[in-house]
C-alpha cells in the first residue's frame, strides 16, 4: 500500500511508513447503496401487498359493473321483445282484414244476394279468423294465450301471466287495436288471467267496452 504522506510504498501489513514515519491507515469500505437493506424490503413488501389489494377491489368492481351492465341489457331486451310481440299482433290483425276484405269484395254480389242473416255469419267468421290468427302468432312468439270470438265479444285467457302484466298487455293490445276490433264487429272484449286465486272460484277478469 501507499503513504498518503509521501506517496512512497509500503508493505501491505505496515502501520507506519517506513520513509517518513507516518500513519498507514488500512482502506475503508462503504456498502454499496444499491444493495436492499432490511428495511427496504420491507418497504417493498408493503407495496407488493398494497397493490394487490387495489387489484382486488379493482376487480370487484369491474364484476359489480359487468353484473349491472348484463341486468340493464335483459330488461332491455325484455321491453323490445314485449313492443315486437304488440308491432306483430298489429301485423297479424291487419293481415287478416285485408285478405278478409279482398275476399269479401270479390264475393260482394253473392253476399248481398244471401241477405242480412249471410252477412252476420260472414262477420262472425272473419272474427274467427282474426281471433284464430291472432292466437298462433302469439304462440309463435312463446305467448301462451287463448283467443275466442263468442258473438259480439272477444274472449282473451292469458294462462300463465299475473294480474300486473294481464291487465297491462290488455290495456296495449286494446289501444292499439281498438279501431279494428270496432271495424270487425267486436263490441267487447273479456281478459282473464287463468290464475284461480287463493280465496276464490274464479281467475281475474276485465273487460274492455269498445262501444264508447
Amino acid at each position: 500500500m501507499y503513504c498518503g504522506a509521501c506517496a512512497k510504498h509500503n508493505p501491505d501489513d505496515s502501520r507506519f511508513c517506513q520513509y517518513c514515519g507516518g500513519s498507514i491507515a488500512p482502506p475503508t469500505f462503504t456498502p454499496y447503496d444499491g444493495i436492499p437493506t432490511a428495511h427496504n424490503r420491507v418497504s417493498i413488501k408493503k407495496f407488493i401487498s398494497a397493490l394487490g389489494v387495489v387489484c382486488i377491489v379493482v376487480a370487484v368492481l369491474l364484476v359489480l359493473f359487468g353484473l349491472f351492465i348484463r341486468e340493464r341489457l335483459r330488461e332491455f331486451g325484455a321491453a323490445v321483445s314485449s313492443a315486437e310481440s304488440i308491432e306483430s299482433i298489429r301485423r297479424t290483425a291487419s293481415d287478416i282484414q285485408t285478405r278478409q276484405s279482398a275476399k269479401k269484395s270479390s264475393n260482394k254480389p253473392l253476399a248481398q244476394a244471401a241477405g242480412h242473416a249471410k252477412s252476420n255469419q260472414a262477420s262472425q267468421e272473419l272474427r274467427d279468423a282474426f281471433a284464430s290468427e291472432t292466437q298462433k302468432e302469439l304462440w309463435r312468439e312463446g305467448m301462451e294465450m287463448t283467443f275466442a270470438a263468442r258473438g259480439s265479444t272477444l274472449h282473451i285467457e292469458y294462462v300463465l301471466a299475473g294480474k300486473a302484466f294481464a291487465f297491462q298487455f290488455g290495456e296495449s293490445f286494446i289501444g292499439d287495436n281498438r279501431d279494428m276490433l270496432r271495424e270487425l264487429g267486436f263490441k267487447r272484449v273479456v281478459l282473464s288471467d287463468g290464475n284461480l286465486a287463493d280465496d276464490a272460484a274464479v281467475s281475474h277478469e276485465w273487460s274492455w267496452d269498445l262501444t264508447k
